[in-house]
């Protein structure tokens, strides 16, 4: 989301006009040209019926056909002198495709016409004049609109609102106010069998269609990032890195679609719960939100997942440390163990519905055990690794500080240069125990210097001991920055960039990279600070490869990894409703006769 507002602000910096189409020309597209545009293309698969949405739109013709026709006769043999109401009833709610929506649509319609009709009933006989219907009409349209936050009642509210003023026009007979009412009431019967009986839409199972889609889409996503963790990170092997960012390019791109279904799942669900069943308990709603809700996050911590990775297989100029590719080598046995029995515990998820006499929660229960203790020993891989890592560093940059600061002690004569060759001043303690690790009464100043007579103790009693603490301050404190400078590396303040720049200010490494070669790798900080005074809320820092960076993306896929078996628990304790609800509809298990042979 952070890259499309950035994309957005530098296309609205560099706004070009004559790149986009005019209104008149949107216009012209929308109410006629891409409707007839592919006309002599469509035709032959129309005919053929070729696609499903081929099949779709013949039986909606023919359905629009039935629901006029029933109007029609509804219309000649109960109410001929009003056709005109009837025909704009039917053709406000012969869109809805399913008997659940057609059924709550038509309540609400109904409703909101016998509002309007005894508001506007009320304002024709009980006024003398215009002005004083009017002035009914117009505070019962106001009254109305009071209601539109009010979910139970917005859509009655609605209707009221935009038919009252109709209404007074027929107002001054009863018998047309009720025939408004009634011919409406037929409507939705004539429209609800049609719905119902001639050409029904399973609900239901378009419904668990997409469950199962989201699922297989969940898992198909977390088993090819995890074959992507199987490449090292510091492959030598150029074809293989290529082929392996085509990868990952193509996970990018499919990744919208997975959403789209995942977001259909959860407006099919809302569908489900007003479809009329003839057998079954009702539909489980919560259930099902908790694992639209679990799908969801699940999505997300595939997203998390497949970010970390692309940064961290993302070419660069320098390797991956090796600690980051040791961490990711090690973690990836663990991975595979995972997706193995995440399939699995997904499996358990999907037959909870559709073979709900076969699964037993005792077998369901088991497998989660299973795929729960993978946790722990991600955990302990990975906490093994780190500790050797931050040890490893912290050894490292102890070193660094102590060589710098007695090589600085040395060039200002404050101490001679201890006779050890090479570039470690913090060497073992059994190789020299004047430097390292210095004891309480063990002074690493030699005998013969003007600095001789300190106190070991940390506590200066002569001038020349104030002498020495001074100058060793200022170099111990340079030598850690420096130090500090080199491990972690400095972080430059932004700088303001020309409008026409095509790489990052802020670039750590030598050469720039182009933005539109790593869409991905850019980190986006919502608060940075600003050159020129203030916050600015939509920061972009440098795309930077360093050892910190690289350890936020592994603890990405271990918070994935987390989600999953935090997602998988909440599964679990919703798979024994749905599996209950799909037990009722499929009726007890049928029972083998001991007298067959």
């Amino acid at each position: 989301m952070a890259d499309r507002v950035i994309a957005y602000g530098e296309r609205m910096r560099n706004f070009d006009r004559s790149k986009y189409k005019s209104q008149w020309r949107r216009i012209w597209e929308f109410c006629f040209y891409d409707h007839w545009s592919r006309f002599w293309e469509d035709l032959p698969k129309r005919l053929t019926l070729a696609t499903p949405r081929d099949v779709r739109i013949v039986k909606d013709a023919i359905k629009m056909a039935c629901a006029y026709g029933v109007g029609v006769m509804f219309t000649q043999y109960m109410d001929p002198e009003h056709a005109y109401y009837f025909g704009m009833a039917i053709l406000m709610g012969v869109g809805w495709p399913t008997a659940g929506d057609t059924m709550v649509a038509s309540v609400y319609r109904i409703t909101g016409m016998v509002c309007a009709s005894a508001i506007a009933y009320v304002a024709v006989w009980h006024t003398n004049n215009l002005s004083g219907e009017l002035a009914i009409a117009l505070a019962g349209v106001f009254i109305s609109l009071l209601f539109r936050d009010v979910m139970p009642y917005a859509h009655t509210a609605q209707y009221c609102s935009m038919l009252i003023i109709t209404s007074l026009n027929s107002a001054g007979t009863k018998l047309v106010l009720l025939s408004r009412i009634v011919s409406n009431a037929f409507t939705v019967m004539a429209y609800y069998v049609i719905c119902v009986f001639m050409f029904p839409i399973d609900v239901l199972k378009v419904t668990y269609s997409y469950q199962m889609k989201s699922c297989l889409f969940i898992t198909g996503q977390f088993t090819q990032l995890v074959r992507i963790m199987n490449v090292p990170l510091n492959c030598a092997d150029p074809e293989r890195r290529e082929a392996l960012m085509a990868e990952l390019r193509v996970l990018d791109r499919s990744r919208r679609e997975g959403f789209q279904i995942i977001a259909t799942f959860g407006m099919w669900m809302h569908k489900a719960i007003m479809e009329p069943t003839a057998r079954g308990l009702p539909y489980p709603l919560q259930e099902m939100k908790s694992v639209y809700s679990s799908l969801r996050r699940l999505s997300s911590a595939t997203d998390m997942m497949f970010v970390a990775l692309f940064q961290l297989y993302t070419p660069r100029a320098n390797p991956v440390d090796e600690s980051i590719a040791t961490q990711i080598r090690l973690i990836t046995p663990v991975m595979r163990k995972i997706d193995v029995k995440m399939r699995v515990v997904m499996q358990d998820f999907i037959d909870a519905m559709a073979t709900p006499l076969q699964w037993t929660p005792e077998g369901a229960t088991r497998h989660f055990s299973d795929f729960l203790a993978l946790s722990k020993d991600l955990h302990d891989v990975f906490n093994t690794q780190s500790r050797r890592s931050i040890e490893a560093l912290r050894e490292e940059f102890r070193n660094s500080v102590m060589n710098r600061t007695f090589a600085r002690a040395a060039q200002s004569n404050i101490i001679p240069t201890p006779p050890i060759t090479g570039n470690n001043f913090a060497v073992p303690f059994s190789q020299n125990n004047s430097f390292f690790p210095p004891g309480r009464n063990t002074s690493f100043i030699p005998a013969n210097t003007s600095f001789a007579k300190v106190s070991t103790d940390g506590v200066a009693t002569t001038l020349q001991g104030k002498d020495l603490e001074e100058a060793l301050d200022p170099i111990e404190r340079a030598a850690e920055e420096e130090a500090y400078t080199d491990f972690i590396g400095a972080r430059p303040t932004a700088v303001d960039d020309d409008a026409s720049t095509t790489t990052h200010p802020l670039s750590t490494n030598d050469t720039a990279v182009p933005i539109g070669d790593a869409p991905l790798q850019t980190q986006v900080s919502f608060v940075d600070s600003d050159p020129r005074g203030g916050v600015s809320f939509v920061g972009i820092p440098p795309v930077r490869f360093s050892v910190e960076n690289d350890m936020e993306m592994v603890l990405s896929i271990i918070v994935a990894s987390e989600i999953f078996f935090g997602e998988a628990e909440r599964l679990l304790r919703t798979m024994y409703n749905i599996n209950l609800y799909a037990r009722s509809r499929d009726g007890p298990p049928k029972l083998e006769s001991p007298f067959e042979v």
